[in-house]
């Protein structure tokens, strides 16, 4: 019994154990199936991580192509500013041109009919007419808009904090000056238009004895100004304009217009497309990763005024002398005439304020620190009028050019001093490599900044914790512990450095500090003399400021400003409140100007007055005898004028004509009627038009074999007249001409032989005997 329980046991465990190794079995199976799944995976990372080590390896070379190419076009940018600086100066190149010629001379440069395009909008409360034009700033070339820029500065009533929170930063209106007291006590209207004229003549002639007529008629300096900002996808429109915006939401809509445009040649029909370049600035690592990013910015420009604290003499203006400018025309014209057009530029006498003199020649020979240097002193740059800056780059502090002290970077300027002489022993410099450059520092963020890292020049210009932080860098020896140790910030730093830090250096750790600024530029573009015009109302005509308000709407509402619909007061963009007996009956031509002629307004009791615009001209229409009073001098540098080329020509037209200018003038006026013709002003009637005798034309007359001619004159306000004039060589000069018949274009008028009034007809070639239908009468050479 016991056997057999024995054997029973030892039967049951060999069929355990064999169960047991077939467990065993089938696991061995499954592990080894496992294992070979392992070692395939295993193989496949292995591979995947080959790949990815060949991604990395591809992805950290693109990084590096891009960083490279980023550098390179950030090099390309710097040359090619440089060539463009090597070729000229900071100031204006050309205006756009609607015209060529069969000499150089007849073909537009930066004066087409105005000197830089511009043009009246006297009917407007605070708009300033000024076209297109390129320009270079600090080797930057661009184009702008149509400017009709307005009248307005910096806001000096905000901080500094306040001033860079906003962008474009906020401006605000320059305000006309009072009307004078003794106008005021005049009396009536007349009495008051008399007693006006004199302190226009005053201010014509510069005499204060006469009347006092400074406060009445200050300068206002109105600049072109450039920066780079930090790159966005929307346009900021630069500066305020009642007429004109930038017609593109982004930047890359304004640069598909513009290459559209320059593709085919046309232009924007409203002039309303810049072209304002976009460039990589820097390239910047992120606060993670290794790799660097481009950072991009845009070229963004404006124009914009100071009122000047000081009365500016006109004793100080010259007519510069552009020969070009005096040929450009149908006939030569003295540079006296030419002073007395739109198409004048002026050169500002540089003796500065404290030595400068009325009445005294205008200097010749090289300058340096100027007038026009304390002019562009009194206006701010991008961190506005209350603002305080200090560039005290590579550790020493820029101060002011005649006495050294820190100056305030703020403010333009163009010449520096510094405690340090230079490789040539100056301490007194200029900025730029060779331009005419005024520069202006700024802490707005929009900004685009620049960076720079080095070793200080001096230990004497660096801080108290500089020779400790020196060591602190000097222990380590090579480039991972170097890059490793700490920087400093703007707060652990002085000496006007923005951060400091340990720098891997050829083979050692060095300290370095480290300076970030922000810079705009500035051109002076012209001087504007503010008149009590702007405020004089004597016929107390309603002005309404509110756009969204019915009074506004009404002014302009199915009004044209003639007697059966005068307009309803006045506004923004009609601004008419001059009496039109205060001016002659003469306007410009220019088909941009929008001054108008005599307008009819309803004062605040419903009468109708008749009035002229009250804003801004060029050239002011006569007053009585007072006439060629100019409100605007365009001042700007051109570019050209900085080449070597453009100062051999001056100076061999220095040479030739110079001593002789007399003569040369002489020659003009006796020789330009018959070698270049005679062009007749039609005037009256609220405008004007221009009727040319060629060269052929005016032989004949001065030979006696001719005495009358019928032509027709340029288009003028939409339409031209066919006059029949005639030509008296023994008439005292300016009274030569005669206008004795006149049309409508192809329409034949002649005058009813009852009350003398032009009636249509179409079987007369001439009729109106000295009279055009539209009430021209006069008819007088120009100059």
């Amino acid at each position: 019994m016991r056997v057999s329980s024995l054997l029973l046991c030892i039967a049951l465990a060999g069929s355990g154990h064999a169960l047991l190794l077939d467990r065993v079995a089938a696991l061995e199976t499954t592990v080894a199936s496992q294992l070979t799944m392992l070692l395939d995976l295993q193989s496949r990372l292995t591979a995947l991580e080959q790949t990815m080590g060949a991604e990395k390896q591809t992805t950290e070379v693109l990084h590096g192509t891009v960083a490279a190419l980023g550098r390179q076009m950030i090099a390309f940018e710097h040359r090619t500013a440089e060539r463009v600086r090597s070729q000229g100066q900071s100031g204006l190149t050309l205006v756009r041109s609607y015209n060529q010629g069969t000499d150089p001379f007849y073909t537009t440069s930066f004066s087409q009919q105005g000197a830089a395009a511009i043009h009246n909008h006297a009917n407007t409360h605070h708009t300033v007419g000024i076209g297109e034009f390129g320009a270079v700033l600090n080797g930057v070339q661009f184009t702008t808009r149509h400017n009709d820029y307005s009248l307005a500065e910096a806001d000096d009533t905000i901080s500094a904090a306040e001033y860079i929170s906003t962008w474009p930063p906020r401006a605000k209106a320059i305000e006309h000056p009072p009307v004078p007291p003794s106008v005021l006590n005049a009396g009536n209207v007349t009495a008051q238009m008399k007693e006006m004229r004199e302190y226009f003549r005053a201010f014509h002639e510069q005499d204060d004895k006469h009347r006092d007529y400074k406060p009445y008629f200050p300068a206002i300096m109105c600049y072109l100004e450039g920066t780079w900002t930090e790159a966005s996808n929307e346009v900021a429109e630069p500066f305020a304009s009642e007429r004109h915006h930038i017609d593109a939401e982004t930047w890359a809509e304004l640069n598909e217009k513009t290459a559209y445009l320059a593709n085919n040649g046309q232009k924007n029909n409203e002039e309303n497309l810049p072209i304002l370049p976009t460039t990589v600035r820097d390239m910047r690592k992120p606060e993670s990763g290794n790799t660097f990013e481009p950072v991009l910015a845009q070229w963004f420009y404006r124009v914009s005024c100071k009122k000047l604290k000081d009365d500016l003499p006109t004793s100080r203006f010259r007519v510069r002398n552009d020969l070009h400018m005096q040929m450009a025309e149908a006939k030569p014209v003295t540079r006296e005439t030419l002073g007395n057009t739109a198409r004048a530029v002026f050169d500002v006498d540089p003796t500065p304020s404290a030595s400068w003199r009325p009445n005294r020649s205008f200097p010749k020979g090289k300058t340096r620190y100027e007038f026009m240097d304390e002019l562009m002193s009194e206006i701010s740059g991008f961190s506005g009028p209350n603002a305080f800056l200090k560039d005290a780059s590579f550790g020493s502090v820029t101060g002011t050019y005649n006495d050294g002290e820190p100056m305030n970077t703020a403010r333009y300027s163009r010449y520096y001093s510094l405690l340090e002489a230079d490789a040539m022993g100056r301490r007194q410099r200029k900025r730029a490599f060779n331009d005419m450059l005024f520069a202006a520092q700024t802490t707005h963020s929009k900004v685009s900044p620049q960076s720079v890292c080095a070793k200080l020049p001096d230990p004497k210009m660096g801080d108290d914790n500089d020779a400790e932080r020196t060591n602190y860098c000097k222990v380590v020896h090579s480039y991972d512990e170097c890059s490793a140790l700490r920087s400093w910030n703007a707060s652990e730093v002085t000496g006007g450095a923005s951060s400091a830090k340990c720098a891997w250096k050829v083979n050692k750790c060095e300290y370095q500090k480290c300076w970030t600024q922000r810079w705009s530029y500035a051109i002076p573009l012209e001087v504007v003399y503010l008149t009590p015009l702007g405020s004089w109302n004597p016929y107390n005509i309603n002005y309404h400021a509110n756009p969204s308000s019915p009074e506004y709407r009404e002014v302009r509402n199915n009004r044209h400003g003639i007697p059966a619909r005068p307009f309803n007061g006045t506004r923004q963009d009609t601004f008419y409140r001059t009496p039109t007996a205060f001016f002659g009956d003469l306007d410009e031509i220019d088909d941009a100007d929008t001054s108008g002629g005599s307008t009819m307004v309803l004062d605040k009791d419903g009468n109708s007055h008749a009035v002229r615009a009250s804003g801004t001209f060029i050239q002011l229409p006569p007053m009585g005898d007072l006439k060629n009073v100019r409100q605007r001098y365009p001042i700007f540098p051109v570019h050209e004028h900085g080449s070597t080329m453009y100062k051999e020509i001056k100076a061999m037209e220095e040479l030739i004509m110079g001593r002789h200018s007399e003569h040369v003038t002489q020659i003009i006026a006796e020789t330009r009627d018959t070698e270049f013709g005679v062009e007749l002003e039609l005037s009256g009637g609220g405008h004007t038009h221009h009727l040319h005798i060629t060269p052929g034309e005016m032989a004949l007359f001065r030979a006696g074999t001719r005495t009358g001619i019928s032509k027709m004159t340029l288009e003028a306000n939409g339409h031209q007249h066919f006059l029949a004039v005639r030509y008296d060589r023994e008439a005292a000069p300016g009274k030569e001409w005669r206008l004795e018949s006149c049309n409508m274009g192809g329409v034949a008028f002649r005058c009813s032989a009852r009350n003398g009034e032009c009636t249509e007809r179409t079987d007369s070639p001439f009729c109106c005997d000295s009279k055009c239908p539209d009430g021209h009468i006069l008819l007088h050479p120009l100059s």
